[in-house]
């Protein structure tokens, strides 16, 4: 084709400026037309072709201005697809337009038609054209927040079922209508530029909702100062229309040649220029909007009213959890940049620019950029001159007397402070011009990072100028002092860039290399963590978790503690049937399944997987009073026969106790940082190994070793075991669940009783045996464990937000969020180290087999209903402190007593049998009512006078009287039916 023919066929009715699209055969008859039309537009073009570029076509793009790259390849062959879209994204960065413009068409004879004709044909055809569109597709159809796991090719997250493009208001009501009888979720989507996990569809089946179509400017209005757009118009084609007229909107985001201005509104983002012209929502004058339900909310344009609340103020910042924003009119300026004038300072630190900045937003100036940077991000953008120094910079703009006045106001408040030394303000001049990010730094990015593995992120927040240098401060220290991969990151800083006479805006901004990690894990590494330092750290100050990207999904998890008691009225705003939604874009609660409204972990109703768990979890409490249970009978024949002095016999008897105490105090903190599910299966896998090995041992050394390393299997158990339970519980049956393992207990230690009474008259070596009996149970536990999931709630608490949402999914349904994501469920009250000690302190026992001499009081803990407290099987309250780990031997003289063993047989049994009327009873009346009217399980107990034989020395301790209250006994106890 003739050059002259190619300027013939042109696309410059619009704009693809910064576009890539790729033609396939696109260096040759109709493709070369194509290419060259996308150029003219100000596409880049990538030209996959298995005819050998000579040049031409090179020639005849790059005279466009536009850059072209090739690929010799046969689309045929098998990967030829995605290896197309993979070079095309790492050559230009992104993939916007797909023209399957290759083709053959065989010709033949009828009969003589075969399959070498055929199938070519349909190879080229259709088969990789349809590749070429689901590779690109695909590509297109995520979120850039994952960027470094989709520069790789791999996005864990659903794709969405479909992505609709919408081209007017009404296409808009209807689709949105449709998918709200359906119970579909939609995410609405324009330019795609936010940064904090817009896109990402957690619910399969979702569909987008592109509305970049409605891309028409509606009205500049001169007369009333205001411009009307729709919102897929790109906020740089609206400003340059501006402009061309010697207007502007005042809105300039350094994602300005990306955002468009329905996202711009949805996200309440912010402008460089934000000082002087305010920020999105100071901008908007009116708009419109598409409800789920597909009614359609117009908001005329008017300066001001004072008609009850202001609804612009619900729709603007929604990011689409409300509604789908088509249409805003903004405020415009008069556009006069020959007045602008710059001024640049270096200093030593940042509480001297925070106070410069203060000083000139106190005295009314107003300058249209106020930017403070620290010594490691100013070396970033100003090496030439920086020198390791805090950069401060300001822009005047407007009439020339304005603009004026402004930049002497600056200069007298700066000439305060002499150790700022002002530099050439044509070096800010430069940087200024240089500043904004466009397709082709976005290309540029995703090409380093696959290149290097280098990437950085920035996370925003803003304070009162009383905090806001405390906030700049602790942030980086925790972050250097407490982020694991501290020495992997390789740029650590951050800037103020909006500032307000009551307070400023301050960027943390962090470049690391991710080593050793696959590109799913980056996230959860890298970024979550260090943004969830810097969220906590600036809300516990005082501050805001978010300045202008939104919330995302990737802040949710901080709303209630941002809002504080204001966050019934957001929850509100969703649970209106007027406003009710199936969208999830960055919505407030999380997404919904197509089926069901969205229910938090909270609500659930206990299904087969809580009952797992519990069961998993009150293994460890039947293998607990088992294990405490049937060392009482092995004494009776270790003692002779290995000769045991009374302070052995109490060693080996408390050894686990004492296990028990470590272990909930140790195994517990760890599981904070490793997470629950190792400890977990970590337990029982020792709690097993240990039970077995004390078939083998030899001396009494050997066996509290032992019987040591299982009480500290037990005791971490104890810790991990209820806190997981906890967290995956629901809310109205957690008490229950929590309480209910002293039944499971004392269903342990009365099969240990029963069990050990059978063997104790068997033979001198029948007590290895039982020892080691308990491996069994254990055993059974620890495979029962392998595969539990590891709990939503800690995987949140470190950052890692989609292996949580993926574990609910897995284990609840696409239809249920975690819903309280802002810190972990504790099964007590108190810190973690506070809640296993007292986990621990619960569980040493005032039975036959666990009492120790001058016990004074110091804990008490109430579990369930009714006045059953803990584990402690045999005492109404349960008062302890910590033993001087001995028993005297003659602790276990009641298995060794036919009155004694009689009592463990009969008593145990009628504890379990009144445990249910007092534990679960408790959950109707209330946990008051029931330990008030609910007679004590002693007297439910029947059968006439239990006789517990307590040994000598046994009598000052606390001892269950009819009424439930502590009374001190003498040698023989009653309870009375």
């Amino acid at each position: 084709m003739s050059l002259s023919a190619l300027n013939e066929f042109s696309l410059d009715f619009f704009s693809l400026k910064g576009k890539t699209a790729i033609v396939t055969g696109g260096n040759s008859g109709l493709g070369q037309a194509f290419a060259m039309a996308l150029a003219k537009a100000g596409a880049n073009v990538f030209i996959p072709t298995v005819v050998e570029e000579k040049g031409e076509t090179r020639q005849l793009i790059e005279s466009q201005g536009v850059k072209v790259a090739f690929m010799t390849v046969d689309i045929t062959e098998k990967g030829a697809p995605a290896q197309v879209i993979a070079q095309c994204l790492e050559t230009f960065g992104s993939v916007d337009i797909l023209v399957n413009n290759a083709g053959i068409c065989k010709l033949n004879k009828v009969l003589d038609f075969g399959r070498s004709d055929w199938d070519p044909m349909i190879n080229i055809n259709l088969t990789a054209a349809f590749e070429l569109s689901y590779e690109a597709a695909k590509k297109n159809s995520i979120d850039r927040f994952r960027k470094y796991a989709d520069i790789h090719g791999v996005f864990t997250l659903p794709l969405p079922a479909a992505v609709v493009k919408l081209q007017s208001t009404e296409q808009v009501s209807s689709v949105l209508a449709f998918l709200n009888s359906n119970r579909i979720n939609c995410v609405p989507r324009t330019g795609a530029s936010a940064t904090e996990g817009g896109l990402e569809t957690v619910v399969e089946n979702s569909v987008v909702l592109d509305g970049s179509g409605l891309n028409k400017i509606v009205d500049i209005d001169i007369e009333n100062m205001q411009a009307t757009a729709q919102c897929g118009v790109p906020l740089e084609v609206l400003e340059d229309a501006l402009r061309a007229k010697g207007y502007t909107t005042g809105h300039s985001p350094q994602s300005k040649p990306l955002a468009q201005m329905g996202g711009l509104v949805a996200t309440r983002s912010i402008g460089q220029f934000s000082t002087l012209y305010g920020a999105i929502e100071d901008m908007v004058v009116g708009l419109e909007a598409v409800f789920p339900d597909g009614s359609i909310t117009r908001i005329k344009n008017v300066p001001r009213r004072a008609a009850g609340p202001d609804i612009r103020h619900v729709i603007i910042g929604n990011e689409g959890a409300l509604c789908y924003i088509t249409e805003v009119t903004v405020k415009i300026f008069k556009y006069m940049p020959e007045n602008n004038l710059f001024y640049g300072y270096i200093l030593d630190n940042m509480k001297t620019g925070f106070n410069i900045l203060r000083e000139v937003m106190v005295e009314g100036y107003r300058p249209s950029i106020a930017r403070l940077y620290d010594a490691e991000d100013g070396t970033q953008h100003f090496t030439h001159f920086a020198d390791g120094k805090c950069v401060l910079i300001f822009m005047a703009e407007g009439s020339k007397r304005l603009a004026e006045a402004t930049g002497a106001g600056i200069e007298e408040i700066v000439a305060r402070h002499p150790e700022c030394k002002k530099v050439d303000s044509k070096l800010i001049e430069t940087w200024f011009n240089n500043l904004n990010w466009g397709p082709d730094k976005v290309a540029a990015e995703r090409v380093q990072i696959l290149k290097t593995g280098n990437m950085g992120f920035t996370t925003e927040v803003s304070g009162s100028w009383s905090c806001i240098n405390e906030i700049y401060h602790n942030v980086i220290e925790r972050i250097r002092t407490e982020f694991p991969h501290a020495g992997d990151i390789t740029m650590l800083g951050g800037h103020s860039s909006h500032s307000y006479i009551n307070g400023t805006n301050m960027y943390f901004v962090y470049d690391y290399n991710v080593v050793d990690c696959k590109p799913e894990e980056e996230i959860d590494k890298y970024h979550n963590p260090l943004n969830k330092i810097i969220v906590e750290e600036t809300i516990r100050l005082g501050g805001s978790m978010v300045h202008h990207h939104g919330i995302g999904k990737h802040r949710v998890h901080w709303s209630r503690l941002e809002h504080g008691t204001a966050w019934p009225i957001m929850q509100g705003l969703k649970d209106q049937s007027a406003l009710r939604s199936r969208l999830f874009y960055l919505r407030i609660d999380k997404g919904i399944s197509m089926h069901a409204e969205p229910v938090r972990m909270d609500d659930l109703p206990l299904n087969r997987f809580h009952l797992r768990i519990a069961g998993l979890t009150f293994g460890a409490h039947l293998t607990d009073g088992y294990v405490l249970g049937v060392i009482g009978f092995a004494l009776v024949m270790i003692t002779p026969q290995m000769g045991l002095t009374p302070l052995q016999e109490g060693l080996v008897g408390s050894s686990a106790l004492f296990g028990l105490f470590l272990g909930s105090l140790v195994l517990g903190w760890i599981s904070d940082h490793i997470g629950r599910q190792k400890i977990f299966n970590f337990s029982f896998v020792l709690i097993t190994l240990a039970s077995f090995l004390q078939f083998f041992v030899s001396n009494v050394e050997q066996l509290i070793v032992l019987r040591v390393l299982i009480g500290i299997g037990l005791g971490g158990d104890y810790s991990v075991g209820h806190t997981m339970l906890a967290e995956f519980s629901p809310r109205k049956h957690r008490g229950v669940l929590l309480g209910a393992f002293s039944l499971v207990w004392t269903l342990g230690y009365v099969l240990a009783s029963l069990i050990g009474h059978q063997l104790v008259e068997s033979g001198p070596e029948a007590w290895r045996w039982l020892l080691a009996s308990a491996a069994l149970p254990a055993l059974l536990i620890t495979l029962l464990r392998w595969g539990t999931p590891e709990s939503p709630r800690w995987l949140l608490r470190q950052g890692r937000v989609s292996e949580a949402h993926q574990i609910v999914r897995r284990c609840f349904g696409e239809h249920v969020v975690i819903g309280d994501e802002i810190a972990p469920v504790l099964c007590l009250p108190g810190d973690p180290v506070v809640c296993d000690l007292y986990l621990a302190a619960v569980h040493y026992r005032a039975a036959g087999n666990a009492g120790w001499p001058d016990r004074q009081p110091a804990a008490e803990y109430g579990a369930g209903g009714g006045r059953d407290c803990g584990p402690c099987a045999d005492a109404s309250l349960f008062k302890a402190r910590l033993p001087d780990w001995r028993f005297s031997g003659a602790v276990f003289q009641p298995y060794r007593a036919g009155a004694g063993a009689g009592a463990t047989r009969h008593h145990h049994p009628a504890t379990v049998l009144c445990f249910y009327p007092d534990h679960f009873g408790g959950e109707q009346p209330g946990r008051r009512a029931a330990g008030g009217k609910l007679p004590d399980r002693y007297s439910l107990a029947g059968g006439g006078i239990c006789d517990l034989d307590e040994p000598p020395g046994f009598g000052n301790q606390y001892r269950p009287a009819a009424d439930g209250a502590g009374v001190r006994r003498g040698a023989k106890h009653h309870a009375v039916a």
